[in-house]
């Protein structure tokens, strides 16, 4: 018997606490139940109602507990928690079947024996609609306010996370430039492959811009030259050969992989230079600088400087990609003055295939991409005392 009554405690529960239950809309669920207890289906209607209205009072308690206790111990486990499920269901067809807004919640009214919503202060009318006065609509604004600043900042928050992805350095002056056409020339921080944050300079108004330079050599201002090459100072900062036929300067992309290369060099000579020679594009097949990339070189341009000069180049790797400049012979010394600053288009010239309007720059695209390391080299074929040339200024570019 105990553990009957156990079972049939929470029925009794949910029957006494759930007051917002109108007993016509649960009449269905108990009906079935107290009509095992002998009463007629009137009186078990009706001992319902009380019972779920929390109408029960000492005099009607008084009258029917042996029926109420008799139903309680007779009704199985099973059907107690069908009982249960039953009621809660039409619990949760309230919500469904009124609309209630603003928080409402929807409850059963006995007494009008249908659904009604109960709203809080600030709202009223039949599905809590309607603003309960003044006060109440300066409250919902204040809560609306709160709202739209909430998302403001969780907004705003989203915002940062992208303008952070967004706003990382970008990986070459290229990237630059196509985020914002009208980037001027100038330093600028890049992100290299490997995510270091670097300063380049880039160049952004010859041949469309977004070129990152990845060698500048000034030894007047410097006063260093890189790689392999030395600075002499006949009267002017310049970098040469460190004796042999070649001295070279290697330059890697901070940038990744490119296919265009630009740049330009400009210099001058010692006593007489004799132009191209036939050696081959390892060696000295010049007297001028050679501008190459990879292993084994590949030709990008070619520099050079010849009494009068020729409008062909003795090796085919070279074809049309090269500026020859004459080179006045002016003794045992170096021609330092303007015009004998080689290849920058104020040089003299004897011959109409030296003269061009792009010197001292050149434009090279290439095959493909290319993460070939670029070597500017001072070539000649006899030694310093001969013969020399030294480069005043040079920048090399990559896109």
């Amino acid at each position: 018997m105990e553990s009957t009554l156990l079972h049939a405690l929470p029925l009794l529960v949910l029957l006494l606490g759930h007051t917002s239950f109108g007993a016509a809309d649960t009449s269905s669920c108990m009906v079935r139940l107290f009509m095992k207890s002998g009463l007629s289906q009137p009186r078990a209607v009706q001992t319902e109602k009380n019972l779920i209205a929390f109408k029960v009072s000492p005099k009607d308690i008084g009258r029917t507990p042996s029926a109420i206790l008799a139903l309680l111990l007779k009704t199985s486990a099973d059907e107690t928690q069908r009982i249960q499920a039953c009621i809660m269901r039409k619990s949760d067809a309230c919500q469904k079947l009124v609309a209630c807004q603003n928080g409402g919640k929807c409850v059963l009214e006995d007494s009008a024996k249908s659904y009604t919503c109960r709203c809080n202060d600030i709202f009223k009318g039949s599905f809590c609609e309607l603003f309960n006065g003044l006060a109440g609509a300066v409250q919902r604004l204040g809560l609306k306010v709160d709202t739209v600043l909430t998302e403001l900042q969780a907004l705003d928050t989203k915002v940062d996370d992208l303008a952070a992805l967004h706003i990382k350095p970008p990986v070459s002056c290229k990237e630059i430039k196509m985020r914002n056409s009208a980037s001027e020339s100038g330093s600028y921080e890049i992100r290299t492959p490997l995510g270091k944050k670097i300063k380049v300079y880039c160049e952004m108004d010859r041949e469309g811009g977004g070129w990152t330079r990845v060698l500048h050599m000034d030894p007047a201002t410097s006063g260093v030259c890189p790689g392999a090459l030395r600075v002499i100072n006949p009267g002017l900062k310049l970098c040469t050969r460190n004796g042999g036929q070649c001295g070279e300067a290697t330059v890697k992309s901070v940038t990744g992989a490119f296919t265009e290369v630009m740049g330009f060099v400009t210099g001058y000579k010692y006593r007489t230079t004799d132009g191209f020679s036939s050696g081959d594009i390892e060696g000295a097949y010049l007297d001028g600088v050679s501008v190459t990339r990879g292993s084994p070189k590949k030709h990008l341009w070619s520099y050079v400087s010849q009494s009068h000069c020729s409008c062909t180049a003795r090796s085919a790797f070279v074809g049309s990609h090269f500026y020859c400049s004459d080179s006045i012979d002016h003794g045992r010394k170096w021609t330092l003055n303007q015009q004998g600053r080689m290849w920058s288009g104020t040089d003299p010239c004897r011959n109409a295939c030296c003269k061009n309007d792009n010197k001292p720059w050149f434009v090279r695209k290439l095959g493909g991409p290319t993460i070939d390391d670029i070597h500017v080299r001072v070539c000649l074929n006899q030694d310093t005392n001969d013969e020399d040339i030294g480069i005043d200024h040079s920048d090399i570019y990559v896109r």
